[in-house]
């Protein structure tokens, strides 16, 4: 019973997402009517959700292509038509809109264009959200040309271990870790300063208070474990 009401909550949300790319089609269409057709438009999300992959449902702590691979898509002048498989981050969207208004990067930032025509190889990186504190193991995964791994960061730090590591071109649902094999162990030592790198906030975090209203919509919106 538990498995057929995960179904119908799985096929609820991908009907939900068919439903928002129809929208999102005519909100374009509006667009062009209205003469904004050579505005830059950026669509994506901050995360995807499980439905009992890697035992895990909705979305939360994993690092597991079900709530880390979200659709990138972006419209507008100099950007060709297309679909891209590569293995992108949501680091690179300021500095492809850079590129595209012809203004240099902030140096702080540590993503690509990209537009850019040289493109670097260069690893790409996941994390879950370090909330100090609370939860101090968090899953993080690096990506360097068809290989994944996981490993966990505590309190914002690298641990040694490798918790799990796949060949995403042969197992895109990551069924067979391969955590104990020698090139997942020189993936992380060989990119752990970069890891180290990307650990480091670029800004400190503010302290806000929230009022009582606003609690209680986060709540309502499932925040705080509610």
């Amino acid at each position: 019973e538990g498995r057929a009401i995960l179904e119908r909550i799985e096929a609820l949300y991908r009907g939900g997402s068919h439903e928002l790319d129809a929208w999102f089609g005519a909100v374009l269409d509006a667009l062009d009517d209205a003469g904004y057709g050579d505005a830059l438009i950026a669509f994506t999300s901050d995360h995807g959700e499980a439905f009992g992959e890697h035992r895990t449902i909705y979305h939360g702590d994993s690092v597991h292509e079900e709530e880390v691979h979200v659709a990138l898509i972006l419209r507008g002048p100099g950007i060709a038509p297309g679909i891209y498989a590569d293995a992108v981050s949501l680091v690179d969207l300021a500095p492809t809109f850079a590129h595209l208004a012809d203004i240099p990067p902030a140096p702080a930032w540590i993503g690509e264009s990209l537009l850019a025509k040289n493109r670097s190889a260069r690893p790409i990186g996941t994390f879950s959200t370090n909330q100090t504190g609370l939860v101090p193991h968090k899953p993080f995964a690096i990506y360097v040309d068809e290989h994944k791994v996981i490993g966990l960061t505590n309190e914002g730090a690298l641990e040694d271990g490798i918790e799990e590591a796949y060949r995403m071109a042969s197992d895109p649902d990551e069924l067979r870790s391969l955590a104990t094999e020698d090139w997942a162990r020189a993936v992380f030592e060989d990119w752990r300063a970069e890891l180290d790198a990307w650990l480091d906030p670029r800004a400190k975090s503010p302290w806000l208070e929230l009022s009582p209203t606003e609690l209680e919509n986060l709540e309502a919106m499932g925040y705080f474990g509610k």
